[in-house]
């Protein structure tokens, strides 16, 4: 019996090799990545002691990859994927090199799904891929919901960096010039442009905003927020009472700690682009000259947006699902 890539038995399939164990797959990932990586056990043992864990020692390693013992510690994972500097995840599915991995030794499901269990976006499954019958509905929503608003208080950093490094950009064309402190005096195309900016940024903000007033209201302890950030979302007044006095900000200690706090929540992509092989770059498409346009960035953010919704919809996803783009919606409402 085997399963599709969506995790469901096929059943008129021959039965493959036996499914793979967390432990076998991180004796193979800590092995292959190791060598990846060009060091023996010996280093890997030496850099697992730096990181505070010395009972990772070369033999201790050396038995882990030949498949002598019998399993790791969950802060053994952690320190291996974080020395290796791969995902803990990669440490405990084998996504990519195998067919099936048994999550219990009872229950056998595919890589991916055993991934989008591990990560909240799955219940617990059964090998036939239907939900565990043991699963209380209650208790897995309050189990995901931090997983699910830390999910969008990323995003919603993330879209207000890249507004933030729009506004400047746009404000000092492109370092040009200082800022102007009013559109008098500009002509009317900077003045459009600069209006467009500040909306992009203010719904971004708003965005953010909504993200922690949920995660307040559902008792979810929210993350200090950059100080400049904070204090934008108090003067617009788009943090409930209980959200100010719960969301602590987050400052450094002297003015060079601001400029490292600033640099790092200036925009910049943080994901490698794993499909990109090759140096040859396609040009740019040409950004419609629409208002919407001039509003949302489109390479950056309407693209992949829309991308996500007519997947969804081909794939038979519930119309309640675009819920997930409400903070993009919201702002074209704003916007017009």
């Amino acid at each position: 019996m085997t399963q599709n890539a969506r995790g469901v038995k096929t059943g008129s399939q021959p039965d493959g090799p036996d499914p793979v164990t967390p432990t076998q797959v991180a004796a193979q990932r800590v092995r292959h990545y190791r060598k990846a990586h060009g060091w023996s056990a010996q280093e890997l043992a030496r850099r697992c002691a730096e990181a505070g864990m010395p009972n990772l020692d070369r033999s201790v390693l050396s038995n882990l990859e030949n498949g002598r013992r019998a399993g790791l510690r969950l802060d053994e994972v952690l320190t291996l994927a974080w020395v290796l500097g791969v995902p803990p995840v990669m440490l405990m599915v084998p996504l990519g090199w195998a067919d099936d991995v048994s999550i219990t030794p009872t229950v056998t499901v595919h890589p991916g799904l055993a991934m989008r269990w591990l990560t909240g976006d799955e219940q617990a499954p059964t090998s036939d891929r239907r939900i565990a019958g043991h699963v209380n509905h209650e208790v897995y929503t309050e189990a995901v919901r931090p997983v699910v608003l830390y999910g969008r208080l990323t995003e919603a950093q993330e879209l207000l960096g890249r507004a933030e490094h729009g506004r400047e950009k746009i404000r000092t064309n492109d370092g040009q010039r200082t800022p102007p402190a009013s559109l008098d005096g500009l002509d009317r195309d900077d003045a459009s442009r600069i209006r467009a900016a500040e909306l992009r940024w203010k719904g971004a903000l708003a965005s953010l905003a909504t993200v922690l007033n949920h995660m307040v209201a559902m008792g979810v302890r929210p993350p200090a927020i950059w100080r400049p950030r904070l204090e934008a979302m108090k003067r617009m007044k788009l943090l409930l009472q209980r959200t100010v006095e719960e969301v602590p900000a987050l400052e450094g200690e002297d003015a060079e700690d601001d400029e490292l706090l600033a640099d790092w929540y200036g925009y910049a992509p943080q994901a490698p682009d794993v499909t990109d092989v090759t140096d040859e770059r396609p040009e740019p498409e040409p950004l419609p000259s629409s208002k919407l346009h001039e509003m949302l960035l489109y390479n950056e953010e309407l693209k992949p947006v829309m991308a996500a919704i007519r997947t969804a919809l081909e794939a038979g996803v519930e119309v309640r699902m675009i819920q997930d783009v409400v903070p993009i919606v919201d702002m074209f409402r704003r916007a017009f």
